[in-house]
């Protein structure tokens, strides 16, 4: 499982397109298929979301985010 890391502030989502919600944030990749990018905010797990198609654009938030050191994996 992939997760934010406890150091990073997550207002940094933003910067990548993320919106802010009450519990979590999300980058939504198709309104239309439920494709989504969503990071609880209490936990700081990601989960995506697809629906009809997977998409390579997923791939490239995914990479931006461990790229820039705010991703890490746990068990």
């Amino acid at each position: 499982m992939l997760k934010i890391k406890d150091n990073v502030d997550l207002k940094e989502l933003e910067k990548y397109g993320f919106k802010e919600w009450s519990f979590f944030y999300e980058f939504t990749l198709d309104d239309e298929y439920g494709e989504s990018i969503v990071i609880n905010k209490t936990d700081r797990t990601i989960e995506i979301t697809s629906g009809m198609s997977g998409t390579i654009l997923e791939i490239n938030i995914l990479y931006n985010l461990i790229k820039d050191g705010l991703v890490e994996k746990v068990e």
